[in-house]
Formats: structure tokens, sequence, C-alpha cells
């Protein structure tokens, strides 16, 4: 709905607010719940807190949903479709037709299924770009989701840690997402934003930049999680590789999913289900703990050294697509 209902210039804004109210805190107050008998007030207060995050939550997703009943339309095919009912309203005659209705007057009930269902599909394994961006958002969420079981490796069993306080750690996943976001607002405040009023819409690879740098960032993060993983270095060390890593995440997934919006207005919607379908697919077997025997066998350090390969050949993907996008979009029939 957000592509057909929001310009280009706010699109990415809304996504940016998606990116931070996304970021839950349930991980934190449950190690807390679990830890000792003593911290049983601490988990009433949490308890608390949490019922108050849920109704702020659940009215912010009201006002929302009522901003967006309030928004004008955007979507161009649906303007002229209205505006030729208004003729023919206005006229008495049924000659006033768009182009929209024109079109969907020669589909029959298989071919819109097939326009709904299978292109799509279609766009997502054969288009290079589309089958990148699903496959790299698809490794990124995963190795979020290796946290789960990293997490326990690194600040209990080798800094000696409880639940309540290992919950903590969690906490650099915000924190790197609010920082990764306001530099990401800032980027398209200052710099995209005045460039689309002055000059106009731009290609949607000018949306890669962040990612590009935020790439970069990743493997690095892992890096620095790995290495100083261990008992001789403060545990505040492998967490700031945590935060980065939580930051070019976010934006890496942001930018992705901008793109692809951008690429192919007509099957956004589509495409980000079938993004969320291959992401979350990609990620099934790491939240069901998989990456715990990963660490295990290999280690942090080896396994920290895995994940950042697999993210440095991504970063040549990035760049290739924001060099060559605007030819591979023009190769393709489903692009604009």
């Amino acid at each position: 709905m957000g592509s057909h209902c929001w310009c280009f210039t706010w699109r990415h804004n809304k996504l940016v607010l998606f990116a931070i109210f996304a970021v839950r805190v349930g991980y934190v107050r449950s190690g807390w719940s679990g830890s000792r008998p003593r911290y049983c007030w601490f988990c009433s207060c949490g308890g608390g807190l949490a019922l108050v995050l849920v109704g702020a939550a659940l009215g912010f997703s009201t006002i929302l949903s009522c901003f967006l009943l309030c928004l004008p339309e955007t979507s161009t095919a649906t303007i002229l479709f209205r505006r030729a009912q208004r003729l023919r309203r206005l006229t008495g005659s049924g000659r006033y037709k768009s182009q929209s209705e024109i079109g969907q007057a020669e589909l029959s009930f298989n071919q819109l299924t097939y326009n709904a269902v299978v292109i799509p599909w279609k766009i997502n394994l054969l288009d290079p770009a589309i089958l990148f961006s699903s496959i790299y958002t698809g490794l990124v969420y995963a190795i979020f989701y290796s946290f789960f079981d990293i997490f326990p490796l690194v600040y209990i069993d080798i800094y000696g840690m409880n639940l309540g306080e290992m919950g903590l750690a969690f906490l650099t996943v915000p924190i790197g997402v609010a920082l990764a976001m306001s530099l990401y607002y800032c980027f398209l405040f200052w710099v995209i934003n005045p460039r689309i009023r002055i000059e106009g819409l731009a290609g949607p690879e000018q949306r890669l930049i962040p990612a590009i740098f935020a790439s970069v960032v990743i493997p690095i993060g892992l890096f620095i999680f790995g290495f100083a993983s261990r008992l001789s270095i403060h545990w505040a060390v492998p967490s700031i590789g945590a935060v980065l890593i939580s930051g070019g995440m976010i934006t890496v997934i942001q930018c992705m999913l901008l793109y692809v919006a951008m690429a192919y207005p007509t099957y956004s919607a589509s495409l980000f289900a079938g993004n969320d379908f291959a992401r979350s697919s990609l990620a099934l077997p790491v939240s069901c703990g998989r990456a715990h025997y990963l660490f295990r066998n290999l280690g942090i350090e080896k396994g920290c050294c895995l994940l950042a390969g697999l993210t440095i050949g991504c970063i040549g993907g990035v760049v290739f697509l924001y060099l060559y996008g605007a030819k591979l979009r023009a190769r393709s029939k489903f692009a604009i």
C-alpha cells in the first residue's frame, strides 16, 4: 500500500519510521524475568512497562492508520481513472476512459492472476538486481537472528554475565538502528530531497549510496565482534561491533527496499512480499538455533569470519548495482 499512497519524496521517510519502531525490547526484559528471584520487583515493573509500550504502539498504529486514510492519492493510474469517472458523470458520455481501464478491460481473470502472482516471482528469479536484493537482505537478516545464539556464547560463557545482564547486550540493536537511521535521514534530508526538488527524480541507484557504506560497515562489525570476544578484552568492544552490524543491517534493508519500490513501482507490493518471503526463508534455519552449532563448532572468531566473508562478497554486488543498475533496468521489461 505504501508504494501507491506515498510520493517518492516521502516514501523513504516512512521506511525510516518503520525501521525505528520495528525495534523490539522484549528480549531485554525476558532475560531479567528468568534470571533470579530477587529481580521479581524488576519483572513486575517490566510487565507494566511492557503494557505501556504495547498501548503506545497500538495508539501510534491507530493514529498512523487514520493519517494514511487522509493522505492524497498519488498513483497516476488511479488519478486518471477518477478523472475519467468524473468526466463521464458530468457529461453523461461513456467515451471517457483512462488507459488503465482500457488495458484491464481486455484482461481475463487468468491474466490478472498471472500478473499478480506469477510475474513478481519471475522478476525475483530472473531479474539480477531483484534476486541480489532478496539474497543480500536475507543474509543480513539471518546475521541479525544469529545474535540470539551468539550473544549467550559471548556474554554468558566468556564474560560470565547472567541472563538479565546478557539481555541488556541486545540494546546494541536499537542503539545501532537509531544511529544509522539518524545518519540515513540526514543524507536524505540534506542531499536527496534538495536534489529532487531542483533536478527532479534521479535513477533509483542514487538510493543505494548509503548501502555501499553500510555494506562495508557490516563485515567490520563482524570482525570486531569475533576477534574482540575474549576475556582479556572488555565486553564493550564486541558490543561496539554489534552496534555496527545492526546499523549496517537496517541501512542495507532500507536502501534495497526503496530501490525495489522505485525501480518496479507497478509490482512493488508483490516484490516486497517476495523479498519478505525470501528474507524470512533464509533466516528461518538461523532462528531455529542452527547458528548455535556454527559458532560451537567453528568458534566465535571463525564463525564471524565466515559471515564477514559472505558480506564482503556482497559489497561488490551493491557497487555493481549502483554503477550498472540503469543498464540492467533498461534491459528489463518490468522496470521503469
